[in-house]
């Protein structure tokens, strides 16, 4: 019984944030159930550009967030970045301290080997794990910004969308052939219809 409650709730919290009305003043994880960003069509009179806030969380992981008005966003980005390079410079001292180099720069041996295959697993998990976040920093801020002026289309009453839909359709053409002795012959194909 329990649990028939709990998934009816559920189903009810589920409709009613399906059918969220647009209000301002809403953040972008308010936003993100309501707007698909694939299906924002640009104009004009939008306020964040997506290039520069991919541009601004490329030169500084979170900047793109901050400049989109999702401030503690980006600085969970930025504050992911930093403690990613925290870690990348522990693995490279943990390395650097445990082997011996000559003058090229080589490794001619290891004082502490497993210490410093440790700090090179560490030091390349952490370069990793950065080269992620960065790509995943751009990737959202783009997908912010597209959010955020789709809301403010929205609420500025300025949205329009384009749709174009492709449909099958069969029919019965006239036959001109009188080899096959029927006057209508089995005819498909494929209708386009755009709206605007």
């Amino acid at each position: 019984m329990k649990r028939l409650i709990l998934i009816a709730v559920l189903a009810v919290a589920a409709l009613v944030s399906a059918n969220a009305q647009v209000v301002p003043g809403m953040k972008y994880k308010d936003l993100k159930d309501i707007y698909n960003p694939k299906m924002y069509v640009p104009q004009s009179v939008d306020p964040y550009s997506r290039f520069w806030s991919g541009a601004a969380s490329w030169l500084i992981p979170g900047l793109g967030q901050v400049v989109c008005g999702e401030t503690g966003r980006g600085l969970a980005f930025f504050g992911g970045d930093i403690a990613l390079y925290v870690v990348a410079n522990v693995g490279a001292v943990k390395f650097k301290n445990n082997v011996n180099v000559d003058d090229n720069g080589k490794v001619t041996s290891y004082i502490d080997e497993k210490a410093a295959k440790s700090g090179a697993y560490i030091l390349t998990g952490a370069v990793a794990g950065l080269v992620i976040t960065e790509i995943w920093a751009i990737v959202d801020a783009v997908k912010v910004a597209k959010v955020k002026n789709m809301y403010f289309q929205d609420l500025n009453g300025r949205r329009s969308s384009i749709d174009l839909d492709f449909e099958p359709y069969f029919t019965l053409a006239p036959s001109s052939s009188a080899v096959t002795g029927n006057a209508f012959q089995p005819a498909a194909g494929m209708s386009m219809k755009l709206s605007f």
